[in-house]
């Protein structure tokens, strides 16, 4: 029990912790991760239960359906974004404050709630919407389970903690130790007792490891990706996917320096203040274990069992971080052995306290012969360290609000709005560093986002750009690379402009419309009107023919003399069809209007506007026998067989010099963006594994990119399988 007096300590610590976190709540609108995780968590409030979609993060899942409560409760939200990580803030605090006191009494755990209630990282960690406040509450609270001998309950907690971020894993050899020795203090030691309790805490811990563990193989779009991600950071692989080839950041000297840095920053003491009290503290510990091995007494403090634990943790993870990890990150990546250092200060704080009944005092006691100054030195010291810590902390909030208002990306929440009077479903955005904060803010607005490489002359974007006619292209630069606007303009020179849309309000960010250069381009005939005619049926007869190189090409045009209605049918056999090369494609338009401009820049018939488009594609199997076996040089044969309800593929080839023969039926799903390949059934050298690829809910073959035609401004609508081919129909957008 909490005594009275002890109770109005806490709640004033408590309500500092309150303060420091509320008048830096939302200073600043979501950005990068942050807005990503809450668009993953919007998506699983709206709908996406089991966060199965294309876009989902490296991290695993539990985070964000916390998250996704607080907006199912409240409404999506940025404000509502950063409940989570507020509310795991405060509750650190506590979680603090009842492991240190259950260790080492009453001061420790007002020091050590003190430290976490007014820190500069821990109260910025409870506003900014990240994974990385969460789990350092959640671990918090499986070290406060295992201390009190709850070691089933603590494992299953240390699932949580690996359930918000992978990272957990790393805090494996901590865990095992901390519950070794808190067996040791229950009243068996028996070997047997310390077995059965790591027997507990892995049973635990795999209740919900297992269940992350089958998600993200089958239920994740990207596959594995939280384990991919890790092992690419740490160099134990050079290359994922996702990811470049990996880079080391800097050196270890800079590294080491950078650390330093850090340290000071995360805890609010300079770092030449932190090293002389954590290795005090710790030398304390371990000179009372000594000489408690020493005199072989029957009794231990767990207190200075733990500090040797939290020492050899802490020294690891560092090793790691400046050793092995690609990049140092930002102070996110340092928070979770936080709460590690402060318990360590806190117990050298108590060690130092003459009022602690315990052993402690002894140890100063022939050094201080005068009271008063074993009183006051180490409340004198504390102090200094509390008003360090809250000055450092009060600085940082102070500065982040008079800084809100100038953060480069302050306005993309009222940008966002006003962007929706620009886009639609057939815009694309080019941006760099913003585009996490858009997917939040236009979620909702069906729009794609994409962004651009100056490195790379902006071939992707140059790609999109000269091949999507009736794509509205923009592109939005914020504050920080204004600079590249006129790099970009330099880039796109000759080719295409940049025509200013609108700047927000308080100037951080420009938005720009990517158009064509008509400047160099002139129509073929000054007879050529915008109606189709016969000279726009020979021109596109030719552009057609030099681009797809057909075997046969045909195009009719049949008017109405009655109505007035002009139809136009091209006839080719051997079309491109996204990857797929098609035996035949049937065109026809509708009364098209010819844009001009459009069509001699792009050198493809572009309209201006048109009744109907229609497609029809026709593939055969042998078409697609020929094209699989000429990509894949494993396959020996192939024999593909199309009927109304599946295509039936019998594949015999070698895989690691071994013959395989696959046999297997599939269907093809249109879905909103892609085309999925659906396993119907499928047998492996006689072994029959429907049943295994029916637990995936993912994605076992990736999709085809075929339900967009930019050259044709048309949607996939339908495809139907006969005998022998697929056929593919495509409608046009008006």
């Amino acid at each position: 029990m909490i005594k009275v007096r002890e109770q109005h300590i806490f709640l004033l610590i408590f309500i500092l912790a309150c303060l420091f976190r509320i008048v830096n709540f939302n200073v600043i609108p979501l950005f990068s991760d942050t807005a990503n995780y809450a668009r993953i968590s919007a998506e699983i409030a709206e709908g996406d239960y089991w966060l199965t979609g294309p876009n989902a993060s490296d991290k695993p899942p539990v985070y964000f359906y916390i998250q996704a409560f607080f907006f199912a409760l409240f409404g999506v939200h940025e404000t509502v974004a950063l409940c989570s990580s507020f509310m795991a803030g405060l509750f650190s605090v506590l979680l603090v404050y009842v492991l240190c006191k259950n260790l080492h009494g009453e001061i420790a755990g007002r020091w050590a709630a003190l430290m976490m209630a007014v820190s500069p990282t821990a109260t910025e960690m409870s506003v900014r919407g990240l994974v990385d406040g969460l789990l350092v509450t959640t671990i918090l609270w499986s070290l406060l389970l295992l201390l009190k001998g709850r070691f089933f309950w603590g494992g299953l907690v240390i699932g949580l903690a690996f359930g918000i971020k992978q990272t957990t894993l790393i805090f494996g050899p901590l865990f095992i130790y901390w519950i070794i020795i808190c067996s040791k203090q229950q009243k068996s030691n028996k070997t047997n007792s310390t077995i059965k309790s790591l027997i507990n805490g892995l049973f635990g811990f795999g209740i919900v490891f297992l269940p992350i563990l089958y998600w993200t193989i089958f239920l994740a779009e990207q596959r594995l990706k939280i384990f991919a991600d890790i092992i690419w950071r740490l160099g134990i692989v050079e290359r994922v996917s996702g990811h470049g080839i990996r880079e080391f950041e800097g050196n270890i000297g800079w590294r080491t320096g950078e650390l330093t840095d850090r340290f000071s920053q995360m805890i609010g003491i300079s770092w030449h203040f932190i090293l002389p009290i954590f290795f005090i503290g710790i030398s304390i510990s371990l000179g009372r274990i000594i000489k408690t091995e020493i005199k072989a007494a029957k009794t231990s403090f767990i207190y200075d069992w733990i500090n040797i634990g939290i020492f050899g943790f802490v020294m690891l993870y560092l090793y790691v971080y400046i050793f092995h990890l690609n990049k140092l990150g930002d102070i996110a990546y340092l928070y979770p052995i936080f709460p590690l250092i402060i318990i360590t200060i806190s117990f050298l704080l108590a060690d130092l306290n003459v009022n602690e009944r315990d052993l402690n005092s002894k140890i100063f006691k022939n050094y201080f012969n005068i009271t008063w100054t074993r009183v006051v030195l180490p409340w004198l010291i504390g102090l200094i360290i509390i008003f360090w810590i809250c000055n450092a902390s009060i600085n940082n909030i102070r500065k982040k609000i008079n800084s809100s208002e100038s953060v480069t990306f302050q306005e993309i929440d009222s940008v966002a709005n006003r962007l929706r009077k620009n886009i639609n479903s057939k815009s694309m955005i080019f941006a760099n560093h913003v585009r996490w904060g858009l997917d939040f803010y236009l979620r909702d607005l069906r729009n794609r986002r994409e962004g651009y490489n100056l490195q790379e002359n902006l071939k992707d974007m140059k790609s999109l750009l000269k091949t999507e006619p009736y794509t509205d292209f923009y592109i939005l630069f914020y504050q920080s690379l204004f600079h590249e606007i006129e790099e970009v303009r330099r880039e796109l020179a000759g080719q295409f402009v940049l025509k200013p849309e609108f700047e927000s309000t308080g100037g951080n960010f420009r938005f720009f419309r990517v158009l064509p250069d008509f400047s160099n381009h002139l129509p073929p005939s000054d007879n050529m009107g915008d109606l189709w005619s016969r000279d726009w049926e020979l021109w596109t007869k030719e552009i057609i023919q030099n681009q797809w190189k057909p075997e046969s090409l045909k195009i009719k045009t049949k008017k109405n003399n009655k109505t007035g209605e002009v139809g136009v049918r091209i006839y080719a056999s051997q079309a491109p069809l996204g990857r797929i090369l098609a035996d035949q494609v049937e065109i026809f338009i509708k009364n098209p209007v010819m844009n001009i401009k459009q069509s001699i820049f792009y050198k493809w018939p572009v309209f201006k506007g048109y009744d109907a488009i229609s497609l029809h594609y026709v593939v055969r199997d042998k078409t697609l026998e020929k094209e699989i076996i000429t990509k894949y040089r494993q396959i020996q044969k192939i024999v593909i067989q199309t009927s109304e309800k599946a295509i039936e593929i019998n594949v015999l080839g070698e895989l690691n010099g071994n013959s395989i023969e696959i046999i297997s039926h599939i269907s093809l799903a249109p879905q909103n963006y892609n085309t999925d390949i659906n396993i119907l059934d499928i047998q492996v050298n006689e072994w029959n594994l429907t049943w295994l690829t029916q637990l995936f809910r993912n994605r076992l073959i990736q999709p085809l990119n075929l339900n967009r035609l930019h050259l044709f401004d048309s949607n996939l609508v339908n495809i139907a399988g006969k005998v022998g081919q697929n056929n593919f129909y495509y409608q046009g957008i008006k």
